[in-house]
């Protein structure tokens, strides 16, 4: 009886070792569908997605069809709307195809085909098409480098490049800029 009192001790500290050893979770691992591409680690339908800043106050508002989250923490998204960019009102409405949110940044990638609205200083309503647009809710910014066209009432744009802030009031064509004043009607 002396023996087995000794070894059941011994025989509840193996157990345990042997428990705390097989009952680790494995690491995660990045699923490859068929394909052999990476499969996200959460699938969302019908996203909407609103950014605060550290006021409390909305940065920004995001929607999208589907949105991938993957185990590096990005994120892409199939289509996709931005507005409220900066508050309440926004000067500029953004839609896309696709969107992008690169592992670690604070900025969206949107393309390959990006419509923007918005209005300019006088009231006037602005239209810009652009292959791909960056949207950055640390600087506030929209960026592209690719060609964009800008309508306006009376004025159509063609340029490379471009540069806003989530205001509207600043709007900068970067590079190869060419301007037609159009007749209205």
């Amino acid at each position: 009886m002396r023996g087995l009192v000794l070894l059941l001790p011994v025989l509840f500290v193996g157990l345990a070792v042997w428990l705390a050893l097989n009952d680790r979770l494995p690491e995660p691992v990045a699923l490859a569908g068929a394909d052999g591409t990476e499969q996200p680690r959460y699938r969302m339908e019908g996203v909407q997605w609103t950014r605060y800043g550290a006021d409390g106050l909305p940065r920004f508002q995001a929607q999208a069809e589907r949105a991938d989250y993957y185990d590096d923490e990005a994120l892409r998204l199939s289509g996709v709307g931005l507005d409220r960019l900066g508050g309440r009102q926004g000067a500029w409405t953004l839609r896309a195809p696709q969107g992008r949110v690169p592992a670690g940044e604070t900025r969206m990638r949107l393309g390959p085909a990006v419509q923007i609205e918005g209005r300019d200083r006088r009231g006037a309503p602005v239209t810009i098409a652009a292959r791909q647009v960056w949207v950055d809710w640390e600087a506030r910014t929209i960026r592209s480098q690719e060609p964009v066209q800008l309508r306006s009432p009376g004025t159509e744009v063609d340029a490379v490049g471009l540069e806003a802030d989530w205001s509207g009031q600043r709007l900068r064509l970067l590079n190869r800029v060419e301007m037609r004043h159009v007749a209205p009607g």
